[in-house]
């Protein structure tokens, strides 16, 4: 049967490898497995196939490939698999930025081993390792400059999701829960939180953490305005669903970051619009308003 609705592009189960923290999605150990699973999954119709933090960057070239040969593009949140490996293997898009991401990948070869576990979410996660992080990370250095032209090279479209990471890293922040859940913030509300509680999932944070993963956050805008810099393809997303990040008002505050990033106004507006069409391969319908395409708009005062 057919319905009004919206256009939904969608991903499947997310892929795992062992050892995964999620409480959802398929495990696979081995290049059978994966195979196996995307196949899987692209008998169901979907659009994507989604890669997870735990996955090993040989399963996860396993995935693309698998991926690639039935017509899928791919998207990852990855850890224990860099973003250079990632981009220069055919990954089609990544999401989340700062501690999201494999951050190790941006230490110096020498160091970078002592990093791994600064890569969220993972059952070995370690907050503690971001205060080092930010002293010897260099925005200028070769392995971010290795990053950025390997995102451009291979046409990575990157989500980087600032408004999720901004709940984590100012999770003792009251004043940013209720810019983003207004209604749990309004007297008498029955959803109201005590006003002592922090983010859920950042509880065993010290000071010093928030501190050092502020700092992380302010870094991460300036990484993203780097890659807005140098050409990549930027999209608008929020992680709408984890907590605080609430639906529609999470996206007003992605667009505010990303301007906070030294991003155009203006450009924002089309990171939003048609950066999110072109990357979902509909700009030749939507995403712009042009004559011959579809009216996807609405007209406030």
């Amino acid at each position: 049967c057919e319905m009004m609705g919206p256009r939904i592009f969608t991903a499947g189960e997310l892929i795992d490898g062992p050892g995964s923290v999620a409480p959802f999605g398929t495990i696979v150990e081995n290049e059978e497995q994966m195979r196996a699973e995307v196949r899987r999954q692209a008998k169901f119709g979907v659009n994507y196939i989604k890669l997870y933090t735990s996955l090993t960057p040989e399963l996860v070239k396993v995935a693309i490939d698998e991926a690639h040969s039935l017509g899928l593009e791919v998207i990852g949140h990855l850890g224990y698999t860099s973003w250079t490996y990632a981009a220069n293997n055919g990954i089609n898009g990544l999401i989340h930025s700062s501690m999201a991401t494999p951050l190790w990948e941006l230490m110096p070869e020498d160091i970078s081993p002592r990093f791994r576990d600064l890569a969220n979410p993972s059952k070995n996660f370690n907050i503690n390792l971001i205060k080092e992080w930010t002293e010897k990370f260099d925005i200028n250095g070769p392995e971010m400059e290795n990053l950025t032209k390997a995102l451009v090279n291979n046409h990575v479209v990157v989500d980087p999701t600032l408004v999720v990471m901004e709940t984590f890293c100012y999770g003792n922040d009251l004043t940013l829960r209720n810019k983003l859940e207004p209604e749990l913030a309004m007297p008498g509300s029955q959803m109201q939180i005590p006003m002592s509680k922090q983010h859920p999932l950042t509880q065993g944070w010290s000071d010093e953490n928030f501190r050092a993963a502020q700092k992380a956050f302010q870094i991460s805008l300036n990484m993203v305005k780097k890659y807005y810099d140098s050409g990549v393809l930027i999209t608008a997303g929020t992680d709408a669903g984890m907590p605080w990040v609430t639906h529609g008002v999470s996206l007003h505050r992605e667009l505010e970051l990303l301007v906070q990033a030294g991003i155009p106004e203006l450009e924002v507006i089309k990171i939003a619009t048609s950066n999110g069409a072109r990357a979902l391969h509909i700009l030749d319908k939507t995403g712009t308003i042009e004559v011959g395409k579809q009216a996807d708009l609405i007209v406030l005062s």
